[in-house]
C-alpha cells in the first residue's frame, strides 16, 4: 500500500535523522608511554593492512603488562589512518572496542614521527578481532572491503545482508548517518564489503560485526528500512498473514539454546497503531519486554531467547486489544512476575493521567495501561494501571512517578525518585502467561 510506505518511510526518516552532524575533533595525542622491559619495536604499517589481519603475523607483538597481568598488542600505523580509526569524536575506535570487547589506546609513535602506535588489550581472540576490524575500518576510504566468511577468527561474529541498489541510498543515509545510528543503537560496526575476492563493485553486501543479539537487531533495522523502499523484497503479502521469505539464518542461529525469533503479523490498520508516532510504541514494547524487536514490512520480528520473546508477544498482543477496547484490557497481574499495580481513584482524570503515563512510559522503559480484569472501567470508578517491564527497577520507578501523578506532584518529571513504592506487586507466576 503506497500510503502505508509513504507513512513507514517519513516515519523511519524523522526517527533517525534529528540530529546534527557533529563536526570532526581535532585529537590531541596522548603523552608518549614509556617502553615496558622485553616489548619488542615493531615494523611500520603504512598502508599495509593485510599484514594487519594475519594474526600470526610479526608485526602484531604480545607483551607481558607485569601491573595488569593482562595481554597486549600493538600495531604500527600512519598518522592519517589514526585519525579515521579514532572517527569523529572517536566514535570509531569505540565501535571496534566494543565488538571486540578490547581496550584500544591510539599514540603517536615515539621513534617515527610519520606514524602512530595503536595497543590493543584483551584475550587472545578477542586481540585476533580487534586486529581484523582494524584492518577492515582501515580499508574503507579505499572502498573494498574483502570479508572472509571462513574466516575462523570472526565468523561467528559476522552477518551479511543483502541490500538491493535502490535501497542503499536510503539505508546509508546522508553522509552514512543512517548506517552509523544503526551502529550506535545496537553497539555494532557494519560497512559494505564482498564476501568473495573476485566480487564485482556491484555486488557488496552489508557486513555487520557484534555479538549475536546485536547483529540481529541491526539485521531486522536494515531490512525494515529496505522493506520501506522495496515493498515485497524480504516480506510475502500474498500468505493471508504476511510473513518473511525466507528464515533469518546467520552464526548463532540454529543453536538449540533458546536464541530464536518470531513473526507478528499486522494488518494495516494494526500496523499504523503499532507504530506509534515517530516508532515510539514499536521502541516502547522492544525496550519494556527486553527483547529485540522491529518492523520489517507489516511483520514484528522478534527476537530474543524465549521468556524474552513470550513476553514481547504479550505485550504486542495487550497493544492490539487495547486498540480494539478503548484502550483497556483484561490481563490478571497474579498470573505474572513482570507487572506492578497502581490502584487509580475514581475522582482521577483519567485520559489526562493516562496522556501522562506516555512520558513515564518513555522515561522508565516501561508498558503501561488499564485492565479491567478485577473489575470493569466505569467513570467515576476506581480503577488499576498495570506496569509492565521485565526490569523491576524499571517497574517500580514507573509506579512512583504515576502515584506522584495521582498525589497531584507537578514535578514528577523533574525528580522522581522520592518515596518508596505505595502500591500492590504483581504475582509470581511464570512471565508469559
Amino acid at each position: 500500500n503506497k500510503n502505508t510506505r509513504i507513512k513507514m518511510e517519513e516515519e523511519m526518516m524523522i526517527e533517525r535523522g534529528e540530529e546534527e552532524e557533529p563536526k570532526r575533533r581535532t585529537r590531541s595525542p596522548p603523552p608518549p608511554q614509556t617502553e615496558e622491559e622485553g616489548a619488542q619495536k615493531i615494523p611500520v604499517l603504512v598502508g599495509g593492512e593485510e599484514d594487519l589481519e594475519n594474526t600470526n603475523n610479526t608485526n602484531t607483538t604480545a607483551t607481558k603488562n607485569e601491573e595488569e597481568d593482562e595481554i597486549k598488542d600493538e600495531l604500527e600505523i600512519g598518522r592519517n589512518e589514526a585519525g579515521f580509526l579514532i572517527g569523529e569524536r572517536g566514535a570509531t575506535k569505540r565501535k571496534v572496542q566494543k565488538v571486540s570487547q578490547t581496550k584500544i589506546e591510539i599514540a603517536d609513535s615515539e621513534i617515527n614521527p610519520e606514524t602512530s602506535i595503536v595497543t590493543i588489550r584483551g584475550t587472545e581472540t578477542n586481540r585476533a578481532k580487534a586486529r581484523r576490524y582494524v584492518a577492515w575500518v582501515l580499508r574503507q576510504p579505499e572502498g573494498k572491503i574483502f570479508c572472509d566468511l571462513g574466516d575462523d577468527v570472526v565468523r561467528e561474529n559476522v552477518s551479511v545482508v543483502d541490500v538491493p541498489a535502490e535501497a542503499m541510498a536510503f539505508v546509508v543515509g546522508a553522509k552514512g548517518k543512517t548506517l552509523r545510528s544503526v551502529e550506535e543503537e545496537y553497539g555494532t560496526l557494519m560497512f559494505f564489503g564482498h564476501t568473495e575476492k573476485d566480487q564485482p563493485d556491484s555486488s557488496e553486501k552489508l557486513i555487520i560485526c557484534g555479538d549475536r543479539e546485536n547483529r540481529r537487531g541491526a539485521e531486522l533495522k536494515v531490512m525494515s528500512s529496505v522493506e520501506t523502499k522495496v515493498q515485497g523484497y524480504f516480506v510475502d503479502y500474498e500468505k493471508n498473514d504476511p510473513e518473511l521469505k525466507q528464515p533469518l539464518m546467520q552464526p548463532g542461529d540454529g543453536l538449540k539454546d533458546g536464541f530464536a525469533y518470531d513473526q507478528f503479523p499486522f494488518t494495516e490498520e494494526e500496523f499504523s497503531y503499532a507504530l506509534g508516532k515517530f516508532g515510539r510504541v514499536r521502541r516502547k514494547l522492544a525496550k519494556a519486554s527486553g527483547c529485540v524487536m522491529e518492523y520489517v514490512g507489516r511483520v514484528a520480528i522478534m527476537s530474543g531467547n524465549k521468556e524474552q520473546r513470550a513476553r514481547c508477544w504479550d505485550y504486542t498482543n495487550w497493544l492490539m486489544k487495547q486498540r480494539r477496547n478503548n484502550g483497556t484490557c483484561s490481563v490478571d497481574p497474579n498470573a505474572r512476575n513482570d507487572c506492578e499495580i497502581c490502584d487509580v481513584p475514581g475522582s482521577i482524570d483519567l485520559p489526562r493521567l493516562q496522556g501522562n503515563c506516555h512520558k513515564v512510559e518513555e522515561a522508565t522503559g516501561t508498558f503501561i495501561f488499564t485492565t479491567d480484569f478485577e473489575k470493569p472501567v466505569a467513570e467515576g470508578q476506581d480503577k488499576t494501571l498495570l506496569i509492565c517491564s521485565h526490569d523491576s527497577a524499571s517497574r517500580r520507578k514507573a509506579r512512583r512517578m504515576v502515584e506522584d501523578l495521582i498525589d497531584g506532584r507537578r514535578d514528577v518529571f523533574q525528580d522522581n525518585n522520592r518515596g518508596g513504592p505505595r502500591g500492590r506487586g504483581g504475582g509470581g507466576g511464570s512471565v508469559g502467561g
